[in-house]
């Protein structure tokens, strides 16, 4: 019997071992101080395709998105007017994962871009979404631009900081504040999907409780 490998049954072969490797990859965990320490205001990446499907993706991808709410139940009686939404965090591993294995290996720099890029994705999804509603909104490029006067440039230094002294500097109500925390791709059979685990909260600013 001729035990040769041919060069397809070697590369199957390889991924075969390779796959559990990526698997751990992408599983391992990071310190969440470390990931805190992300910085601010960076070059987002991808603008150009952002958002916008191609003939594929109106094929083949579901995209059943909500965002589900949940009220303070004092809220009528100290409704907020004028909100900022804070910039968010990203504390996943910054590489583009499919099916739990990561598929790209993003050096330092890319995995700090692709985090910002992602997070601040979510954070004007967050505004467009309030802005909808009763509230006024705070263009965040003013919020961003008061935070960086004050040397906020990490998420690490905007939670220490004070959200009754970050209010009255922005002229806001309330702050709302917001982390993703994993964001995936999906494939199933014919079908494509993403999901994000995300954390928010709305901090008053005469009481700096979420």
């Amino acid at each position: 019997m001729n035990r040769e490998l041919s060069p397809v049954k070697f590369l199957v072969a390889g991924a075969l071992l390779l796959t559990p490797m990526f698997a751990l990859a992408g599983c391992a965990s990071q310190d969440p101080q470390i990931l805190e320490q992300r910085p601010f205001y960076q070059a987002e990446l991808g603008t150009d395709t952002h958002g916008r499907k191609n003939w594929l993706d109106r094929i083949i991808e579901a995209d059943p998105g909500k965002l589900k709410v949940e009220m303070a139940s004092d809220y009528d009686d100290h409704p907020p007017a004028t909100i900022a939404v804070m910039p968010f965090c990203d504390e996943g591993s910054g590489n583009f994962i499919v099916n739990k294995i990561p598929i790209t290996f993003r050096n330092h720099d890319e995995q700090e871009q692709w985090a910002w890029t992602d997070s601040q994705r979510l954070r004007r999804t967050v505004a467009g979404y309030l802005g909808q509603r009763e509230f006024t909104v705070i263009n965040p490029i003013a919020v961003d631009a008061v935070l960086k006067s004050r040397g906020i440039d990490n998420m690490a230094k905007l939670r220490a900081a004070s959200p009754i002294e970050l209010g009255k500097l922005l002229g806001a109500d309330a702050l709302v504040y917001g982390q993703v925390n994993n964001y995936e791709g999906y494939y199933s059979a014919s079908c494509r999907h993403s999901t994000s685990a995300s954390a928010l909260g709305c901090c008053r600013r005469t009481t700096a409780k979420l």
